[in-house]
């Protein structure tokens, strides 16, 4: 990072590979502040694990009754939970369901559909009726204040994140760096790189924290396909 000026770092943790992404988004658009290269890197990584989904991480929760929802808001430091992909029971999966009000007002039992909502309220249903491990996968984007992305993540995305990142620069109006020519070849690219993370993340080809699992073609219906906003919570 640059030493010339006084500035305040917006990443909680800047690793090797930001570090790149830094230097090469310096290189690309001469005359960036450290600020406004770190606020656009931050905006378009929301932007592009949002779009893609390809960060995705698993934690397991012990759930004891009469608890039956948990909230998702503090998944870990310096990011956000988009919504959920994957959850299981006692190590069998959940189904999703829109409206789960009928399943928990029914007996305690063993929980088998779950539901989440905008404000990160994941709920089981039935209630359970012993504790028992609630593992849930969801996909994660960089939070807006002091933003974290793990080292291997942005080494998976790097190519997707950086042509996302000039793009955005690239079609600011008035800029040293603007070039509405760039930003659209760039935006082209971008949209490729997330078109392929969002398939490799769905199809369950994974990173590092994520078990291997046979993909999704492999593991029965179509009809199993989890739904969130318009459609979809994939199950992978």
């Amino acid at each position: 990072m640059s030493g010339s000026t006084s500035w305040t770092p917006l990443f909680i943790n800047v690793t090797p590979t930001m570090q790149t992404l830094f230097n090469t988004i310096r290189v690309r658009a001469m005359g960036i502040t450290d600020e406004q290269m770190q606020l656009e890197l931050m905006e378009a990584m929301r932007y592009y694990f949002s779009e893609s989904t390809a960060w995705r991480s698993s934690r397991t929760f012990t759930i004891t009754p009469p608890q039956y929802t948990i909230l998702l808001s503090n998944w870990r430091t310096g990011a956000e939970v988009l919504f959920p992909t994957f959850a299981t029971w006692n190590d069998n999966p959940l189904s999703p369901v829109a409206e789960i009000g009928g399943y928990y007002a029914t007996q305690s039992s063993t929980p088998q559909v779950c539901s989440y909502n905008a404000s990160k309220l994941f709920t089981l249903g039935p209630q359970p009726n012993a504790a028992g491990p609630l593992m849930i996968r969801a996909a994660l984007q960089p939070s807006v204040l002091a933003p974290v992305v793990p080292d291997n993540e942005l080494t998976e995305n790097f190519e997707g994140i950086i042509e996302t990142v000039l793009a955005r620069l690239y079609e600011q109006p008035g800029k040293p760096w603007s070039n509405n020519a760039l930003a659209l070849l760039h935006m082209k690219k971008s949209r490729a790189w997330i078109s392929k993370a969002r398939d490799k993340a769905n199809r369950g080809f994974g990173k590092a924290d994520a078990p291997w699992r046979f993909p999704y073609f492999a593991r029965g219906s179509g009809a199993n396909l989890w739904g969130w906003g318009n459609g979809i919570w994939l199950n992978s």
